[in-house]
């Protein structure tokens, strides 16, 4: 009774503190947009409310769970970087099967609650470290390196190329590099109405969609790649989205290879390239090997 009393509490805590962190950041957004201010998706990230929301994610995505699966017989002789890794969702899953762990992040406050929460240890530490500049780490040195949920999207393309580099440099021959983006043809079904028999939900849902149209008014949809502020965050971020074709050019460019693409929603493999050029699916995973 008193187990299931507690459990009761966190849980109505965690319903208080979820719609009042909404209600703040909402009206921050709706502030910045009226004063036209710019967004800084690194100060998002180091705010008190995005942190603590993050800490309430512990489960794999359905493809990361995929790769997982992949790499589960080689990961014990692995050293791994886990970039822009938050407050240690994936580090659950992946720091006890690998032979060395680092997880990076550009946000201090996001570095400091994975510290909290996972005592530090010869094979398992964590850096405050930008993915456009690893010098702290030595060339050819990682034999996989992680960037889920979206993390790369939070830099402008030039950026990314150079994030790709460091990526490049850092990881043996042959490592295996994943990483998830958002998928540009995803833009018409964000900009949708979602209606409801819930008559607050729909007017919130009506709001969001003038928003988003609003802030994103030169994005027709039809574009290789843009950055757009799809609500994240309560239209805290500028995020990039890519044309999946667009993505797998660029990877190859940047020099890697075996590229495999993995669907967000059931974790499977696209391998038809005509599945893949319809792909609506709002983001997906990458999976290929550095050719250095």
């Amino acid at each position: 009774m008193v187990r299931f009393l507690r459990k009761l509490q966190n849980y109505i805590f965690y319903k208080i503190y979820k719609i009042t962190s909404k209600v703040v950041l909402y009206c921050k957004a709706v502030v910045n947009l009226a004063n036209n201010k710019s967004i800084s998706n690194k100060n998002t990230f180091e705010s008190y409310f995005i942190v603590k929301s993050y800490g309430y994610t512990n489960d794999l995505t359905t493809p990361e769970k995929t790769v997982l699966d992949i790499l589960k017989n080689d990961l014990r002789n692995m050293r791994m970087l886990d970039i822009g890794v938050g407050t240690g969702r994936t580090t659950l899953h992946f720091a006890d099967l690998v032979k060395e762990y680092i997880g990076i992040d550009y946000s201090m406050n996001m570095v400091n609650a994975c510290k909290t929460r996972f005592p530090e240890t010869s094979r398992m530490n964590f850096l405050r470290c930008d993915v456009r500049s690893m010098e702290v780490f030595d060339d050819k040195y990682f034999d996989f390196i992680l960037f889920s949920f979206n993390g790369i999207d939070c830099i402008s393309y030039n950026d990314r190329l150079i994030a790709f580099e460091q990526i490049k440099r850092i990881g043996k021959h042959n490592a295996l590099f994943c990483f998830s983006t958002h998928n540009i043809q995803f833009i018409h079904k964000l900009f949708m109405i979602h209606y409801s028999a819930n008559l607050i939900k729909t007017t919130q849902n009506i709001f969001k969609s003038f928003l988003l149209r609003s802030i994103n008014k030169n994005i027709k949809g039809d574009e290789k790649y843009a950055v757009i502020n799809d609500g994240a965050h309560m239209f805290g971020l500028n995020l990039f989205y890519i044309k999946p074709h667009e993505q797998i050019r660029q990877l190859y460019e940047s020099g890697f290879n075996n590229i495999r693409v993995f669907s967000s929603e059931n974790g499977e493999e696209i391998k038809d390239f005509f599945a893949l050029e319809n792909n609506t699916e709002m983001y997906l995973y990458y999976l290929c090997n550095i050719n250095n």
